[in-house]
């Protein structure tokens, strides 16, 4: 998609919003992989649009995934893998300097980051299973990002 503003970002934000208040957390991850921002060069709305796809990923359930997962087509779950490659690419969420950021708080940041990255690798590991390692190599060497 050649052009996407932030307006079509709060629009796709609202509709993410929508589905997962409906219990419809598997077709708002699919709204969110059918037309994503990649080929755009403002770091803005993909940073934004980002967030809109973590968080229907966010919104289903771990018990869920294989059937999320099973309902993605071909080009769905290549998106679907860009998407995660990006949400592991993130280090730990920094601390800033001289912050009053108490050490049970950092230990609370650490262990949501854990829990996010498990999630995300089961998601990986189930649509890399579906898809096979073609899908994963075309991510990879796929030089549009999100």
């Amino acid at each position: 998609m050649s052009s996407f503003s932030s307006a079509d970002v709060a629009a796709a934000d609202q509709h993410v919003d929508a589905l997962v208040a409906s219990n419809q957390a598997t077709e708002a991850l699919l709204s969110t992989l059918v037309a994503p921002p990649i080929g755009i060069k403002d770091a803005e709305v993909k940073h934004a649009y980002r967030a809109v796809v973590y968080k229907a990923i966010a919104a289903i359930d771990d018990r869920d995934i294989a059937a999320a997962v099973e309902a993605l087509d071909g080009n769905a779950a290549n998106v679907l893998l860009k998407y995660i490659y990006s949400a592991l690419s993130f280090a730990h969420p920094p601390t800033p300097e001289g912050s009053d950021a108490t050490s049970a708080a950092v230990a609370t940041a650490e262990q949501e980051q854990k829990k996010r990255s498990a999630s995300l690798l089961k998601w990986h590991a189930l649509v890399a299973a579906k898809t096979g390692p073609g899908s994963v190599i075309r991510v990879m060497t796929d030089r549009k990002r999100v």
